[in-house]
Order: C-alpha cells, then sequence, then structure tokens
C-alpha cells in the first residue's frame, strides 16, 4: 500500500515538473528510411498471425452504408461498465497505476534472462543432461514470459494514467478557452485591466494547462515514469540510511 502511494506521488510530481519543459522533438529520418525499433522490457510481443488467420481477416468486407447506431460513441468513458454482481478485485481489475512494481518486475525479468543465457546451448551438454536442461531452461522461458505479461499491464496502467492526466489538462483549458470567447462575444463584465489580445489570452491558457504529451509517446512516458520512480526509491533509501 505504500509502495502504490509513494508511486502515485512520484509520478503526480513528475507531471507537475514536465509542465514547464517541451518535449523533445524526434530526430529528423531521411525519406524511405525505417525507424529503428527499440523493444522495452514491459512490451510483450504476441504470436503472430497464421497464413489461415490472415486470410480470414483479409476476406472481410465492410458495408458503406453507416447510420447513427453503426458511429462509435462520443463520449469519454475512464470506467468500463459495471456489472450487478460485484467482482473480485485483483490485480487485472485493479488500474493504479504502480511504477514501483513495474520496476521489479524488470529486475526479475533481468535476472532470469541472465540465468537463462548462463545456462548454455542445450545441444553441447552431455546426452544424459540434455533433458533435464531443456526442462529447466523451459521452465524460466515460460516463467519470464509470464512476468513480460504482467510488466505490459503494469505499464498499460501507468499510460492510462498518463492518458486521463493529459485529458484533463486539455478539457480545463477547453472550458477556460470557452468561457473566455462567450464573455468576448457577449462582452459581458469585459475586463478592460487587461490588454493582451484575444490570441494571446487563448495562447496563455494553453501554457498554463499545458502538460506532458502522452498520446502518442506513451512508450518515452513509460520510460520517464521509471526513470523518476527508481531515483526517488533510491533517494528514500539513502534517506533510511541515513536516518539508521
Amino acid at each position: 500500500m505504500e509502495d502504490r502511494k509513494r508511486g502515485d506521488k512520484t509520478m503526480t510530481m513528475t507531471m507537475t515538473q514536465w509542465g514547464d519543459r517541451d518535449v523533445e522533438a524526434e530526430p529528423a529520418r531521411e525519406a524511405g528510411e525505417r525507424p529503428q525499433k527499440r523493444r522495452c522490457f514491459w512490451e510483450y510481443r504476441c504470436a503472430r498471425e497464421t497464413a489461415a488467420k490472415k486470410k480470414l481477416a483479409g476476406d472481410v468486407h465492410w458495408s458503406l452504408s453507416w447510420s447513427s447506431s453503426t458511429l462509435p460513441s462520443t463520449l469519454y468513458r475512464r470506467e468500463g461498465k459495471k456489472g450487478r454482481r460485484k467482482a473480485r478485485k485483483t490485480d487485472a481489475s485493479d488500474l493504479t497505476p504502480n511504477p514501483q512494481k513495474l520496476h521489479n518486475i524488470g529486475e526479475q525479468l533481468q535476472k532470469l534472462n541472465t540465468a537463462i543465457d548462463g545456462m548454455g546451448p542445450v545441444n553441447e551438454l552431455p546426452a544424459v543432461a540434455r533433458a533435464r536442461s531443456r526442462k529447466e531452461k523451459n521452465k524460466l522461458a515460460s516463467r519470464a514470459c509470464r512476468l513480460k505479461k504482467k510488466a505490459q499491464h503494469e505499464a498499460n496502467k501507468i499510460k492510462l494514467w498518463g492518458l486521463n492526466q493529459e485529458y484533463d489538462h486539455l478539457l480545463g483549458a477547453l472550458l477556460r478557452i470557452k468561457e473566455v470567447i462567450r464573455r468576448r462575444v457577449e462582452n459581458v463584465d469585459e475586463d478592460e485591466s487587461d490588454q493582451r489580445g484575444m490570441t494571446q489570452r487563448l495562447e496563455d491558457i494553453l501554457q498554463e494547462s499545458s502538460g506532458p504529451l502522452v498520446a502518442g509517446r506513451t512508450k518515452d512516458f513509460v520510460q520517464r515514469i521509471l526513470a523518476a520512480s527508481a531515483g526517488g526509491q533510491t533517494q528514500h533509501k539513502e534517506r533510511d540510511e541515513a536516518a539508521g
């Protein structure tokens, strides 16, 4: 419970610190150059689709007749559908972000990968020990796969939290802009002391409400949250050692 509260506090402080910073622009790439894919430990790669599944997916023909019932709802939902029965609260249903838990899973994955790499190729072992080594290696690989799924789930919680924060900032800015425009049009209680133009006032509102850009940059957002959480955990340990 304390780790969860500490993780929330760390992310809140991180979001506040990023409010005055600009997100670094992506490096320019030449025409036709493919971006380099750098996979993080919390990114789980699903199995590739078979040729039969791809063929079935390609044979689907969508109807071009659209109506109001077929269009997706524009309402924003933060919570999922609530059933009548109260479900048991598990790690999958709890959407509270916990960067420290994700960091711990990353350390466990690193230890497992080191152990798997240290076992060496099975073919180089004697015939008697091959079956036992293969069984142990498969056991470690299966555990690493389960941990990676958990890591991806924890990373998705952090992404959802960041997207909700960005949504709140943008919604607040839009409501303030709407009020400024309404007062300007109706000319009700116009503040004569404010010498700024309408464009400057709107830009100031956007600047005050701006935060870290999360949409389209969720991978970098999770990595920065992890770095901030690891730094805060290190400082906490140093304080405990100094106090002890």
